[in-house]
């Protein structure tokens, strides 16, 4: 954890918000997607007791980061964190995904450093500096596993950029540490051509090739991101308007690019409802004088027991439940 008299030094020359100050001496954040809307069962946002649209909120651990690091190392990468992301009154703004990422790139980093023994981003100078990129490419929890010895260079050089931008943001976001020497991305790829040309082709490496294995941390994130998509209110109500669009436009024999967009208007301009069969649509109907809501779903069978697009006009086309629930 960050020392109170870094962060006071901090906030009396930048004259920073408390409350971006406290995500300084936190370890987990409280973070807000303001990308992705909270839904009801219906579908429909929901609110909170203000009226305002409610988002997705996350905590995250970050002391993965910078364990076993200097405070300066710690505070400079909680600061890089923030300015890569958003705080707005109090509140950190930012995609789940991407803050995992960039904690990730800097445990990779926290990993080469413990590896040679450094404790702050400043002892990485020019003496230390090949030690650092080996440790780099070749972390030493690969050894003895099914994964490539070396990481792949697209991800080495990903890693060396994220020093690079500490070093290029050290005097604007006011970092109390950075390297002490020059950090270049050509520079530290020829540092570890003797040790990648030992195991591997050394052209290979550079050309990329396969990335091979995907981290376990990476993997499991990538599963989490794929099934909370799959499941998404958002995915069944796209593949129902793809496929409602080209129903629409064979049967009505749209092949010009304008009549398309017209029938897919049809669909985002609609009044949508989803309940537990489906999405609908809402039209009025006037009877007797009476004018109406009334919910329309007629769906028809296509091969397979598959449901299709009932098309009685433009204002009566129905989503398919069959692909929604």
């Amino acid at each position: 954890m960050v020392s109170a008299e870094i962060i006071d030094k901090y906030v009396e020359k930048e004259g920073s918000d408390p409350s971006f100050s406290g995500y300084l001496v936190a370890d987990r954040w409280e973070c807000v997607d303001d990308t992705e809307i909270l839904r009801n069962a219906d579908g429909e946002p929901k609110l909170d007791h203000n009226g305002n649209t409610q988002h997705f909120a996350f905590s995250i651990d970050i002391s993965s980061a910078y364990e076993g690091l200097s405070v300066e190392t710690e505070f400079t990468i909680k600061l890089m964190l923030l300015n890569h992301n958003r705080v707005i009154d109090g509140v950190l703004f930012g995609k789940e995904n991407s803050i995992r990422n960039q904690v990730y790139h800097y445990s990779r980093l926290q990993r080469a450093c413990k590896n040679t023994g450094i404790r702050s981003y400043a002892e990485i100078n020019k003496q230390s500096l090949a030690d650092f990129c080996r440790a780099v490419v070749a972390p030493e929890a690969r050894v003895g596993t099914s994964l490539p010895l070396y990481i792949a260079y697209r991800s080495y050089i990903t890693l060396i950029s994220v020093l690079e931008q500490i070093q290029d943001n050290k005097a604007i976001f006011g970092l109390t540490d950075a390297p002490s020497c020059l950090i270049r991305a050509d520079k530290c790829i020829e540092l570890v051509k003797p040790l990648i040309s030992t195991e591997t082709n050394w052209k290979e490496w550079i050309k990329g090739g396969t990335l091979g294995n995907v981290p376990i941390e990476i993997a499991l994130l990538m599963l989490q991101e794929g099934l909370g998509f799959e499941e998404s209110i958002e995915l069944k109500s796209l593949i129902a308007i793809v496929q409602g669009v080209s129903e629409v436009s064979i049967e009505r024999q749209m092949p010009s690019r304008a009549s398309i967009s017209q029938a897919l208007k049809a669909f985002l301009t609609g009044n949508y409802r989803r309940d537990a069969d489906g999405v609908y649509r809402i039209y009025r109907r006037k009877r007797q004088g009476v004018l109406s809501e009334v919910a329309y779903r007629s769906p028809k069978k296509r091969g397979k027991g598959k449901h299709t697009f009932a098309t009685v006009s433009y204002t009566h086309l129905t989503l398919p439940t069959s692909d929604l629930v």
